[in-house]
């Protein structure tokens, strides 16, 4: 009885302090991992615990000898992790692979499991089926989408469906051939989408759950902006849209997901503004409420406010990333914070998200060996 009261007086005293306090079973610290470039003196793909409740990271483990891991993904179950190679050249011959690891419970460290010719050269985007039976990569160079079985060990196999696409855009210089960069399918798995710089498309494919083969569907591409250069996208169920951020342009196109119709075309970067800069990344946040995107050269995050009734964006803010050519970002998956991976200022920046107005506040910045090119938080 004595030990109770003790308790109850204990817990009174900490709530009555305002300190935060754990539930039962809920975790302060999750693993993120590391995709890099690896040419210049990164090892491969990096591992740090992150705290949570203060925006904490601290390194765990570094995975040796994985060339250019330069995008991540990982199994909804958090077994296994996988990665592209971003290579242009594999086993003597042109072309890049895709490599799978099995995730520790306990550390959350790597163990390898196998590799795969990617069917192009360059990839840099990898997701999954939302059962975890395929992977979906594009490459960047060579113009080709391929979809990958996984065996119940997790392990790749080889390609059951590679598409090549043709096309160019006005953007001599960086639009003479179809550049993939970024494919995912939608929730149910009925369709894929991917995102071309090259030919200012959104393709769409029917995806075939049994057989993991990808149909091109011509007549319901998604057309942007000529000399855009789609890049990254987002989909938005609860209102229905895609919102596919350019890097040539640097803005953000908003299409009606069903209609196929574009619904606006907003910038990301500030009208004050007169210098280069590219986009890259592109996140909804979990709330729904909040729309970010990153600017390398300017070097900041943009916040945008989602309208959830027609899905509009209304442009907010800009935060500087205390860092160079912010790559990638993510959101942690209680939506508190914002991690940026600064590409040529090797250091990952932390900031905490106000729920109330999607403000982001600077918390820390931590170097690393290596150029920091995606985070993967795993849940």
């Amino acid at each position: 009885m004595r030990l109770t009261v003790k308790l109850f007086l204990i817990i009174f005293l900490i709530s009555s302090a305002g300190i935060p306090m754990l539930s039962a079973g809920q975790n302060s610290t999750s693993n993120i991992y590391i995709g890099t470039y690896t040419q210049n003196s990164g090892q491969g793909i990096y591992v740090y615990s992150f705290n949570n409740q203060t925006g904490e990271l601290a390194l765990k483990h570094v995975v040796k000898g994985v060339e250019n891991p330069s995008y991540l993904t990982l199994s909804s179950d958090n077994r296994y992790l996988y990665a592209v190679n971003e290579n242009m050249e594999y086993n003597g011959k042109p072309g890049g692979a895709v490599s799978s690891f099995q995730i520790n419970p306990q550390d959350g460290n790597l163990k390898f499991l196998n590799i795969v010719p990617s069917q192009g050269q360059a990839p840099c985007y990898i997701s999954l089926s939302s059962d975890n039976k395929f992977a979906l990569v594009n490459n960047y160079v060579g113009a080709t989408v391929a979809s990958f079985p996984i065996t119940k060990n997790g392990s790749l196999q080889e390609a059951v469906s590679v598409i090549t696409h043709e096309g160019s855009g006005p953007n001599k210089k960086r639009q003479d051939a179809p550049h993939m960069h970024s494919i995912r399918l939608e929730k149910e798995n009925k369709f894929a989408y991917a995102a071309d710089l090259g030919s200012d498309k959104l393709y769409t494919y029917q995806f075939d759950k049994s057989s993991g083969t990808l149909t091109h569907l011509k007549d319901k591409d998604f057309s942007l902006t000529p000399g855009s250069g789609a890049r990254h996208f987002e989909i938005n169920y609860k209102n229905d849209c895609i919102y596919v951020i350019t890097e040539l342009a640097n803005t953000i196109e908003v299409f009606g997901k069903s209609s196929g119709e574009r619904i606006q075309t907003i910038s990301t970067l500030p009208d004050s503004f007169s210098g280069q800069s590219y986009c890259a990344d592109i996140h909804v946040h979990p709330a729904g409420k909040f729309l970010y995107g990153s600017n390398r050269g300017h070097n900041s995050i943009a916040l945008f406010y989602l309208n959830p009734e027609n899905g509009e964006l209304s442009f907010k803010a800009t935060f500087p990333v205390h860092g160079n050519w912010p790559r990638n970002f993510v959101i942690d998956p209680s939506g508190k914070f914002l991690l940026v991976a600064n590409q040529k200022s090797n250091n990952i920046s932390v900031f905490r998200i106000d729920p109330d107005n999607g403000q982001l506040e600077f918390v820390s910045s931590v170097e690393t060996d290596a150029s920091p090119v995606c985070l993967k938080f795993s849940e």
